[in-house]
């Protein structure tokens, strides 16, 4: 009695198709998004932290450009204030 040959196509095929999918997904979960917030605005974010812009100011050169701007924000969770801080940077 004669052994098949062995034939490796069809599962390469399947682990390929795998691989895409697996790939596809943690690319998904690893993608950032770019949010705009004006003072007095709340953000809700996973794990029932909210994040409330307080103070926002800007300077501006012009009415497209701005030199420098500053912001303070609180981070807070089940109405608690886990942190609060502010930021800021001169743009040229």
């Amino acid at each position: 009695m004669q052994k098949a040959p062995l034939r490796f196509g069809p599962d390469l095929i399947h682990l390929s198709i795998l691989m895409f999918i697996t790939i596809g997904v943690y690319s998904l979960q690893q993608q950032t998004q770019e949010i705009t917030l004006a003072a007095g605005e709340v953000l809700e974010l996973p794990h029932g932290y909210k994040l409330e812009i307080v103070r926002q100011d800007s300077q501006y050169k012009n009415k497209v450009d701005s030199d420098a701007f500053s912001l303070s924000y609180k981070l807070k969770k089940d109405r608690l204030l886990a942190a609060e801080g502010s930021s800021g940077a001169i743009l040229r």
